[in-house]
């Protein structure tokens, strides 16, 4: 995988995680979806400069994704958990 795709499926999944877990606590996502969109910009701007930095920026996305994928794991099982719930 290239670094421009892993940048940008990581900002995918930092946004939508982000989104769906702002939108189960009651909370406007508008700040997390920006909150993303900064980062994924920021990203892309350090992939832009070269080969070697597109590496270190795919790099930290993909650390970025894995923080907010574990620190969000428990809101986001709580919610699965409540949809099976009261299906």
């Amino acid at each position: 995988m290239n670094p421009n795709q892993s940048i940008i499926g990581s900002g995918l999944i930092i946004i939508l995680t982000g989104t769906i877990v702002s939108i189960s606590e009651d909370t406007p996502p508008w700040r997390t979806i920006g909150g993303g969109i900064g980062v994924l910009l920021l990203l892309s701007l350090l992939a832009a400069i070269g080969e070697g930095p597109a590496k270190i920026a795919s790099g930290l996305a993909v650390i970025t994704a894995g923080t907010v994928i574990m620190i969000e794991a428990v809101p986001l099982f709580n919610l699965a958990s409540s949809i099976g719930k009261a299906a």
